[in-house]
């Protein structure tokens, strides 16, 4: 199911895209504009589950381990291997993770690795390659680098501006579900969203419904943005 098992985002730029510089990307009805689509963890787990395999993560152990003895674990790198049901390995991944992109949250960077993995050794396992990409929720130049920080200055800025100006509107019901919508559509995390705005907007925005119209707009390119930047 589309939005659920796999999703594309929409990478045409506004200069090539009407509905790009209208910033109706998601209602883009040019095949042409979107990416591959991208498997996602929810897909992958159907596919072994249909398949009668199961998951392993023979690497895992080690990291547990490490976490116990006050190990200072900076990276998390894990393999995958699916396995039928005489425990043969018909397929394996590979999922890699450094603990900066999460904040420092070795649990977080642990089950996004397995994630990928996972995802990794679902498509060589079924030969999907070249029907699907890997998950791409997490954008080059997007959340939790120092490329997120750098991005955050614009956000930040229309932050300032709208605190000057007199009583800014907030956005209306309707441009909220939208954005979560859109955010769901790309494929990008809710919460992760919400940490950037409160850091970009120094603690101002922590929900969606606090955005102004300003804020909003502005918003709404960098998704665009970060969408582009996508690995490929």
């Amino acid at each position: 199911m589309e939005g659920v098992d796999f999703g594309r985002i929409h990478t045409a730029g506004k200069s090539k895209c009407q509905y790009a510089a209208k910033g109706l990307g998601s209602e883009c009805p040019d095949a042409r504009h979107w990416s591959k689509p991208s498997l996602f963890k929810p897909g992958a787990e159907k596919i072994c589950g249909m398949l009668g395999v199961t998951v392993h993560y023979p690497t895992l152990h080690d990291y547990e381990q490490a976490a116990l003895h006050g190990v200072d674990i900076k990276h998390v790198i894990l393999r995958c291997e699916i396995r039928d049901a005489g425990g043969r390995v018909v397929a394996d991944g590979v999922g890699a993770r450094t603990l900066a992109q999460d904040y420092g949250d070795l649990n977080k960077a642990l089950k996004m690795a397995e994630k990928s993995a996972h995802i990794d050794s679902a498509l060589r396992m079924a030969g999907l390659s070249e029907v699907f990409t890997q998950d791409i929720e997490d954008m080059k130049g997007g959340f939790g680098n120092d490329q997120g920080k750098q991005d955050s200055a614009g956000v930040a800025a229309g932050a300032e501006g709208a605190a000057q100006a007199d009583a800014p509107s907030a956005i209306t019901e309707a441009q909220r579900r939208r954005l979560e919508a859109r955010i769901d559509g790309l494929g990008f995390d809710r919460e992760r969203v919400k940490d950037w705005l409160r850091r970009a907007t120094h603690g101002r925005v922590g929900h969606f419904a606090d955005l102004t119209t300003s804020d909003y707009a502005i918003l709404d390119g960098k998704l665009e943005q970060w969408a582009q930047e996508q690995p490929a």
